[in-house]
């Protein structure tokens, strides 16, 4: 497991060449209000990386494209016609033109031990092929989303016991497509976990709307 991020002593969150301390040090680096930051983020940039992050770490994470946005931007959400004040957020955007009907907040990720989110993408980018076959085999119908049944995270908390580790303990390294396992027993451990005990079902945007938006309801 990369101890740091960076190799730095003191460098506890690392995104890119970027590095922090503390989480204040985080949450004022990946403002948008930030007059240093460009309109525009792409994966050239280290804030890239940590916004996708955010993306995963959503509670409501399938209710957007099921794909990794191409950027991101800022979207103003507040302020007067005067200028005196403006208040922006960063909006997930897809290739094509493709946009989220929902607001976007990078905050949630704060919510919860950053930590534990590195993690769950781990997790996630693990089972991608799997999600990927589904949806391409059923893309030529228009439905391009791919719902999990049982809930992602609570296959994830199952998986976690039948291991009897957390999810602090998965250590993972660094390589040309950013974080991956350390251990390779261990993913592929959770890749047949995942595959004998998930149902994905490919459906169209509307209906996983719709079907998250019934699962809050419950």
């Amino acid at each position: 497991m990369e101890k740091n991020g960076c190799g730095k002593d003191k460098c506890k969150y690392h995104f890119g060449n970027e590095c922090f301390k503390t989480i204040a040090d985080l949450r004022k680096w990946a403002m948008p209000n930030n007059p240093e930051r460009n309109r525009i983020v792409d994966e050239v940039s280290s804030l890239y990386e940590f916004l996708c992050l955010s993306l995963e770490a959503h509670p409501e994470r399938g209710i957007f494209p099921p794909d990794t946005p191409d950027h991101f931007y800022k979207q103003k959400r507040g302020g007067g016609d005067t200028g005196e004040w403006e208040h922006y957020g960063w909006q997930p955007g897809w290739p094509d033109g493709v946009e989220s009907k929902d607001r976007f907040s990078y905050k949630f990720i704060f919510e919860v031990n950053p930590d534990k989110f590195i993690r769950l993408k781990l997790l996630r980018d693990a089972i991608r092929e799997q999600m990927d076959d589904v949806r391409w085999a059923a893309i030529e119908q228009g439905l391009d989303h791919v719902h999990h049944e049982p809930p992602f995270l609570n296959v994830v908390n199952e998986w976690l016991k039948l291991e009897n580790i957390t999810l602090l303990d998965i250590e993972f390294k660094r390589n040309s497509h950013g974080r991956v396992f350390a251990s390779d027993a261990l993913m592929e451990r959770w890749e047949v976990f995942h595959a004998h005990n998930t149902t994905l079902t490919a459906m169209s945007e509307a209906q996983h709307y719709e079907r998250h938006r019934e699962m809050k309801k419950i």
